[in-house]
């Protein structure tokens, strides 16, 4: 990035205006959830601020989100997929497929491309993992499959051995959707 704004202020791309990279560090983390409102409320303080490009992370997106749109400032996330980033916010831009229509063609693969019924579906509790299973499943009941069966895993209480334990629940399953 700061090759190309090195770039188009050199070569005078933008006639008069002079581009500037600010970083704000929102760490990424479910643990520092408010460190995302910190970054964005850093970015939004400097004078003329003209757009954000980030939040890695869809949650971090969905807090600073809102701080961008109380200041009119547009941000695209390069890699946040939750549905509600854009759609209930105008100022929010994605380039990903977002979880709906990830979801809505992984269930299709699944269905017509590979040809599998049995599907076990193992999902994180957090924003991402449930919206990933929700659309998955929902596209799978429409096409009158029912998922043998849906686990959820805590990301902070996720233990290796008690995954192993329990992957034999998951036998009877052609397929298995992890989110």
């Amino acid at each position: 990035m700061e090759l190309a704004i090195e770039e188009i202020n050199k070569n005078n791309e933008l006639d008069k205006f002079l581009l500037k990279l600010v970083v704000a560090d929102d760490y990424n983390t479910l643990d520092k959830s408010d460190q995302a409102e910190e970054s964005a409320n850093l970015l939004v303080g400097y004078q003329n601020m003209t757009a954000v490009v980030g939040h890695y992370s869809s949650q971090a997106t969905l807090e600073a989100g809102e701080i961008y749109r109380e200041h009119q400032i547009p941000f695209i996330s390069p890699t946040s997929t939750l549905p509600n980033l854009t759609a209930e916010n105008e100022w929010g831009f994605g380039m990903m497929a977002d979880d709906y229509q990830q979801s809505l063609f992984l269930a299709n693969y699944v269905i017509h491309g590979l040809t599998r019924k049995k599907v076990a579906v193992l999902h994180s509790d957090n924003p991402y993992g449930r919206s990933l299973q929700e659309f998955f499943v929902e596209e799978l009941e429409i096409n009158g499959i029912s998922p043998t069966m849906t686990v959820e895993i805590g990301h902070a209480t996720l233990k290796s051995d008690e995954l192993l334990e329990r992957i034999g629940e998951f036998s009877d399953a052609e397929v298995i959707f992890l989110a």
